[in-house]
């Protein structure tokens, strides 16, 4: 489901405001985008917050909530400076949202964590650095994540289908 891991430089560059069409003229103000625009992708995040508790919580055989507290639009300056952790971003080509590229950004610890769940740990002694198998588990535990997500949103958009290409 996701199809390729970001390079450094991919990452860097997304981070910075260059490459995949991001940080042009994106000065953070509310005025970016409508409130209709704002509650649609609230709406999305709270469909990936259900999905990723969803997944964490079978695969650590317990309860997990997520809840999204707050929502603001920022720079891509401003995520780089205010975030604390080593982000890792993985991107997803939706297909039936004609390809439309969905990159996620997600902290070092949480895919890191989400990997050693995947391999039947129980996310607590975690590698320093992540090697390719992390890699590969923490990209798996992601697409059953967006395919969770992508799930809901098809239904809430009469069954159009969602789900990226190369499933």
């Amino acid at each position: 489901m996701i199809d390729e891991l970001l390079s450094q430089d991919e990452i860097n560059a997304l981070l910075s405001g260059g490459g995949f069409g991001g940080g042009a003229g994106n000065d953070g103000s509310s005025g970016d985008m409508t409130a209709e625009q704002q509650h649609v992708l609230n709406d999305i995040a709270n469909l990936f917050s259900s999905s990723a508790a969803s997944v964490f919580g079978m695969l650590a055989g317990k309860e997990v909530s997520a809840d999204i507290q707050k929502t603001e639009t920022v720079s891509q300056e401003e995520l780089v400076t205010s975030t604390e952790a080593e982000p890792f971003a993985f991107r997803v080509l939706a297909g039936g949202l004609n390809n439309a590229p969905i990159t996620m950004l997600v902290t070092k610890k949480g895919a890191l964590t989400l990997a050693d769940l995947m391999m039947g740990g129980e996310g607590k002694d975690l590698p320093e650095e992540a090697s390719e198998l992390y890699l590969n588990a923490a990209q798996e535990g992601l697409s059953q994540v967006v395919g969770a997500a992508f799930t809901s949103m098809s239904s809430l958009l009469g069954g159009k289908r969602l789900m990226p290409e190369n499933v």
